[in-house]
């Protein structure tokens, strides 16, 4: 049987320049926090992900799941559907209000649903 295990490194940034400087060549999917990002820049995160030829996880985390995102869930939402454009995988909370994960799930090309227990 072949090994499918994935490395995924998480990586919490500020900006997109210390993202790039913490990619790991080890790494087989690199998962990118936008709720970190100071400033949200998708063109330079499109074309970071073709520079590093890996494919790319993104999560926007709010403060139910102990994220720094303080916009509304529709909103965060919102930022999720525009990483579709620059991205191979979305992760979303299965607390998410249903209607709002169909409608990222419309968008997404692979979707994560998952739940994390911070307590």
């Amino acid at each position: 049987m072949q090994n499918k295990i994935k490395y995924c490194l998480p990586i919490q940034a500020k900006t997109l320049e210390e993202i790039e400087t913490r990619i790991s060549k080890k790494a087989d999917i690199i998962e990118i926090w936008l709720d970190h990002l100071h400033e949200i820049d998708f063109a330079k995160l499109k074309s970071l992900r073709r520079k590093v030829g890996k494919p790319f996880l993104y999560v926007c985390k709010g403060k139910r799941e102990k994220g720094l995102f303080r916009g509304t869930e529709k909103e965060r939402i919102e930022v999720l559907i525009k990483a579709t454009s620059c991205g191979d995988y979305i992760d979303v909370d299965i607390r998410t209000d249903k209607a709002l994960i169909k409608k990222l799930a419309l968008s997404a090309k692979k979707l994560i649903i998952s739940y994390h227990n911070f307590e």
